[in-house]
């Protein structure tokens, strides 16, 4: 659920457990000219992970890089307690025996596979996407569960909540030519967040399903384009919606 390309070149790609096996998150290395991967971390050795509890079984949509080269990223749950059958975090996220404790941020040397772990942000809450901000003191992110959208200070670990921006699963979060941050609700409508504002948007903009979905239509996808235009890829319908983030004018 994380594939990214550093600015030179570099190739790394989170794998997950999901579903049924309560497995830890594994991150590698990939070299495409050999097909090759190397591991860089395994979550379940880098944290203290209790072997009764639902585990950090993923690196979802959280993978950025600092200038430095080191890469920054948040576990996600998408994997049962050992005891439980199969993965009902929304009925199990919060016991406190075989639940979810919470997501945490990792920063990762690839080259000398040093892990530093910054901790749980949100207690009990599973990191969906997240982001580094152009001020690189910050890393953005949105809580599963709750449907919050958050900033971690990478100086003092202080966390603002910046409130409800979705009903709850909602991942994908990108930035424009400003660095100002866009992502989803779970019903498909657009918003942006402004750092320098420190301020949320509602952006007026929504996918609409030829088909009469109305859920499951958060951002999925996201890229800029030339054009300094933003696309986004709507999650169970495949809509596209090219967005000008000036104008905020719409394809």
């Amino acid at each position: 659920w994380d594939f990214c390309r550093s600015k030179d070149d570099r190739f790394f790609v989170s794998v997950c457990g999901e579903g049924d096996n309560p497995v830890s998150a594994l991150l590698y290395e990939y070299y495409p000219d050999t097909g090759n991967i190397r591991e860089i971390c395994d979550v379940a050795k880098a944290w203290i992970v209790d072997p009764a509890q639902m585990p950090p079984s993923k690196i979802h949509t959280s993978l950025d890089f600092l200038s430095d080269g080191r890469l920054i990223m948040a576990t996600h749950n998408t994997a049962p307690a050992p005891n439980h059958k199969r993965w009902l975090f929304e009925q199990h996220y919060e016991d406190i025996w075989e639940g979810y404790p919470g997501s945490i941020l990792m920063i990762v040397d690839p080259d000398s596979n040093d892990v530093r772990v910054l901790g749980i942000p949100v207690p009990r809450e599973s990191i969906y996407g997240g982001i580094l901000g152009n001020d690189e003191r910050y890393y953005y992110f949105t809580g599963y569960m709750r449907g919050h959208f958050y900033r971690l200070d990478l100086e003092t670990n202080e966390v603002k909540d910046y409130g409800k921006i979705s009903e709850f699963a909602s991942c994908r979060l990108i930035k424009d030519a400003k660095g100002r941050i866009y992502g989803g609700a779970y019903t498909g409508e657009l918003w942006r967040f402004d750092p320098e504002k420190d301020a949320i948007e509602d952006l007026k903009v929504s996918f609409h399903s030829e088909f009469g979905n109305r859920y499951r239509r958060m951002l999925i996808f996201a890229l800029n384009t030339p054009r300094d235009t933003l696309l986004f890829i709507s999650n169970i319908d495949g809509d596209v919606i090219e967005l000008d983030p000036e104008t905020l004018e719409t394809v």
